[in-house]
């Protein structure tokens, strides 16, 4: 996770370039925070700490297939390559 408060501190002069920077990163730290909540949710999943729903299968099927699970990819940029690339 980007901490933007700390960015933002040693940031000049906020500009145009560095709008859309700071946006950039919010969009990264929301994405990160699918990621890790989505795994940790997984591996309890795996764990037989929480019961296997239909969004951990589809998140499992998808990283077995090495495509972007649905969940990341509204929340990510549009991309073409799998995750091995």
């Amino acid at each position: 996770k980007y901490d933007l408060k700390d960015i933002t501190s040693v940031l000049d002069e906020p500009g145009p370039y560095q709008n859309v920077f700071m946006q950039e990163m919010e969009v990264m730290n929301t994405l990160l925070a699918e990621m890790v909540r989505s795994l940790k949710e997984l591996m309890q999943g795996f764990a037989g700490e929480l019961t296997m729903s239909d969004g951990m299968e589809k998140l499992m099927d998808s990283l077995y297939m090495e495509k972007v699970p649905e969940t990341w990819t509204k929340r990510a940029w549009p991309s073409l390559r799998t995750l091995s690339s």
